[in-house]
């Protein structure tokens, strides 16, 4: 079964080179296509790709247009493979990485879909509380740990990030990911796109794996070390799930005095030093917050005070 890895990029060179780096170093690399799209780059990675001459098959796409999304799609329609491994530019592969996967092709032919292990990786010398975002709140920066065994998992619930996921080509059946959802490289941290790519592919009966074995380290730069980007990311989640309809937790409906709870937890418990309990509730008050603000049609970020 042939792999193809899907990387697309936004002006991250020195971080695309460190994820080649470490997937040149991977076993069975010299056997997969590699598709890395350049979306909207300014930097010199279009040119710095044209250049490569690594031990890695690479082919390099050059995509004008800005989007996550449209940059896999473009990466999707080239590719050869049986089977898409997704990456981001900014993760690390384990050497195994590609053995795992194309070993768990072979050996669950009924399962479309797998996820693995992404681990956080904080670049420089973080905040303390970006520390304790990245231990409790470890989704915010894309880390993804459902347990230590293989077994069957609910994309509803669990799915996997694009990170570190393969599906095979014929459980995508022709679904691509919606290029009016996801991340433009303008800074807003819109979501979705994946979400309703898993709620394609489950209508249509594909399963999928959780393989804790698959490792990936994801690589967070100083720019989103900040309380801000925590901020927006959950707004964002928030926002993602009323623009998708999905059913809202009974604990977010309630609208009567629902802030002002949220608001005091997250300032008690901060204020008695519990982050395992203040950051959720802080999450829980940036997700209400983008239901509210979409719901009203107004973008009004009535925010907490700065953690």
């Amino acid at each position: 079964m042939k792999l193809s890895i899907l990387i697309p990029t936004h002006n991250r060179r020195a971080s695309l080179e460190r994820a080649l780096k470490s997937l040149a170093a991977a076993e069975h690399a010299g056997d997969c296509e590699i598709v890395v799209v350049a979306s909207a780059c300014s930097d010199d990675t279009a040119e710095w790709l044209a250049a490569y001459a690594g031990p890695l098959h690479v082919r390099s796409i050059v995509e004008p247009r800005p989007g996550v999304s449209l940059a896999r799609n473009r990466g999707l329609d080239a590719m050869t493979g049986d089977a898409v491994l997704f990456l981001d530019d900014d993760v690390t592969v384990q050497p195994d990485l590609l053995k795992v996967y194309q070993e768990a092709l072979q050996a669950y032919p009924e399962y479309g879909c797998f996820g693995g292990t992404i681990s956080v990786c904080l670049e420089g010398d973080p905040p303390p509380l970006i520390r304790d975002v990245a231990r409790i709140l470890p989704s915010t920066f894309s880390g993804l740990w459902l347990g230590d065994a293989r077994r069957p998992i609910d994309p509803a619930a669990e799915s996997p990030f694009s990170a570190n996921m393969a599906v095979r080509v014929e459980a995508l059946a022709g679904a691509r990911f919606v290029e009016a959802l996801g991340r433009k490289g303008n800074g807003n941290l819109e979501a979705g796109e994946e979400t309703l790519l898993f709620e394609e592919m489950s209508r249509k009966g594909v399963k999928t794996m959780w393989l804790p074995e698959a490792r990936v380290s994801h690589w967070i730069h100083s720019g989103r070390q900040t309380m801000e980007y925590v901020r927006e990311y959950w707004y964002q989640i928030g926002v993602m799930q009323i623009a998708l309809g999905h059913e809202i937790p009974w604990y977010l409906k309630r609208r009567f005095g629902r802030r002002f709870a949220f608001q005091c937890a997250y300032l008690f418990n901060k204020l008695m030093k519990r982050p395992e309990i203040w950051l959720h509730a802080f999450a829980n008050l940036m997700i209400y917050t983008g239901h509210e603000d979409s719901v009203t049609g107004a973008r009004k970020r009535a925010l907490a005070r700065d953690p």
